[in-house]
């Protein structure tokens, strides 16, 4: 809770949140998240993946005005941005 609000959101964007946050500065692969998260192989071709940390960021973005709290870069993967924290 942030300024007395709060934010639903669902068991496996729960689930990525507190994975993201137990690698507190370290960038989490997709496909640690995909295997950690939901026990994909890295050979499977998914967007579920992106379709809940979209679903999640918006959340974050919408109900707590916290921009840019995950983080993503290109080959190296998400991050929870601790200045926020």
């Amino acid at each position: 809770q942030r300024n007395n609000k709060s934010l639903r959101v669902t068991e496996k964007e729960n689930e990525i949140f507190n994975f993201l946050i137990s690698q507190t500065n370290e960038y989490v692969s997709r496909e640690e998240l995909l295997s950690k998260i939901w026990n994909y192989n890295k050979d499977i071709d998914t967007h579920t993946l992106e379709t809940h940390m979209y679903s999640l960021r918006k959340k974050i973005e919408d109900k707590l005005q916290l921009k840019n709290l995950i983080m993503y870069k290109e080959k190296k993967g998400y991050l929870i941005n601790i200045d926020f924290l």
